[in-house]
């Protein structure tokens, strides 16, 4: 039994934040959990490698995993109650895009405003696109400002969205790669709209074998939801090297910054957030360094392979280059590396990105004990593993192929 902080019992459901030793115990058997799901991953793709596996077996697993992550008995983000948060200010008139501090704030009633002040007391501004705020926000509507159910329908909602993404996903040993990674399962139990936010790029890409503009321009469009779905979008044109589609993208894409632009003036304007838990220590700048310094053999081997006309791989590298300089790396991004961890499964790159994934729930660490100043260090292990990865199995420049 985790001795935890006496408020949890009170919470929709329980967020390992500043839990101490606990928190540790919560993290180490979380770990062990994704060690063990993640041989039996391992030994999915070996299987999809060799053989068909039927579609419907699969998004059946699919979605059983997802309802076991979400019946366990905690989470390691409370990113669900934040989304609630902002679709419960926009439903009140109230503007999500300044920060709040609940208390002295106030949001909807007692009830709303001690739930939410325990997981976000400095609630930072919204930086999710005007599309996802207006479905946070008739949700709550549609639930009565009911939290519990609100919180419940956000996360069910991104189980939904992620099992119809892997349904849709035409290619089976993708499928497999994204659907079955046991950190993405749990990150998407937790409520992260990035499962939704894969959906849309899906169908773009769906759309976009038969239109490449109208593809390109869904994909750009689904910055609306999320700002990581305009990188993505970038990338996917890359990846299919297509003019037609990147020029629907970035018209998309543009739109959304428009919309954006336009709904956070009308609701009284923007005013960001930025942590500063350890900014300025001579640790965090330490680790600054280091990352910098791995980004940047992530970034001469992207080069290398790009200049070879391995365009996948180059783009594989230069994603672990955006994640080791990205300051908010946690495991919930880790669904955008899987595609390329497919398409780069037998070079040096797929065991790389696979491994990243799973070094990520170091990030949660110092967050479950409440250690803020341990976080750069983490952060500078869970990119030197991949990088130790790509180390052990180079191939020289005359193996490195078109892609």
């Amino acid at each position: 039994m985790l001795l935890k902080p006496v408020r949890v019992d009170a919470q929709p459901f329980a967020v390992v934040t500043g839990w101490g030793h606990s928190g540790i115990a919560a993290w180490l058997l979380y770990a062990v959990t994704m060690a063990i799901a993640g041989l039996c991953y391992l030994a999915a793709i070996r299987k999809a490698r060799r053989r068909r596996i039927a579609r419907w077996a699969l998004v059946a697993t699919v979605f059983a995993s997802l309802l076991a992550a979400f019946a366990f008995r905690f989470a390691f983000s409370s990113d669900a109650y934040a989304y609630a948060a902002y679709g419960a200010l926009a439903a009140s008139s109230e503007n999500p895009y300044v920060p709040h501090t609940f208390p002295p704030a106030q949001l909807v009633d007692g009830a709303w405003t001690s739930a939410i002040g325990f997981e976000w007391p400095s609630l930072p501004a919204c930086v999710y696109g005007p599309l996802f705020v207006e479905l946070a926000r008739g949700i709550v509507i549609a639930a009565h400002f009911d939290l519990p159910h609100v919180v419940f329908t956000l996360r069910m909602l991104e189980i939904v969205a992620f099992t119809a993404a892997i349904a849709l996903l035409p290619d089976m040993l993708l499928a497999v790669i994204v659907g079955l990674n046991p950190v993405v399962l749990s990150t998407v139990a937790e409520g992260h709209n990035d499962a939704l936010l894969l959906l849309v790029l899906v169908a773009a890409y769906l759309l976009a074998q038969k239109r490449r503009t109208g593809g390109g321009l869904l994909a750009g469009l689904s910055s609306l939801i999320k700002a990581t779905g305009g990188v993505v979008a970038l990338g996917l044109a890359a990846a299919l090297g297509s003019r037609r589609f990147f020029r629907g993208a970035l018209a998309g894409v543009a739109i959304a910054m428009m919309m954006q632009l336009a709904v956070t003036r009308l609701a009284g304007g923007y005013r960001p957030w930025v942590a500063t838990d350890f900014v300025g220590t001579r640790e965090a700048a330490i680790a600054i360094v280091l990352r910098g310094a791995i980004a940047l053999v992530f970034v001469v081997w992207a080069l290398h392979c790009a200049g070879r006309g391995a365009r996948i791989r180059a783009l594989a590298a230069a994603a672990m280059a955006v994640w080791a300089l990205y300051p908010n790396d946690y495991p919930w991004y880790g669904v955008w590396l899987l595609p390329l961890a497919a398409l780069t499964l037998d070079e040096p790159e797929g065991p790389a990105l696979l491994a990243l994934t799973f070094c990520s729930v170091l990030r949660y660490l110092s967050d479950v004990y409440g250690f803020a100043p341990a976080a750069p260090w983490l952060e500078v292990i869970v990119v030197a593993v991949p990088l130790c990865v790509l180390a052990r199995r180079p191939h020289s420049a005359e193996k490195l192929l078109p892609t």
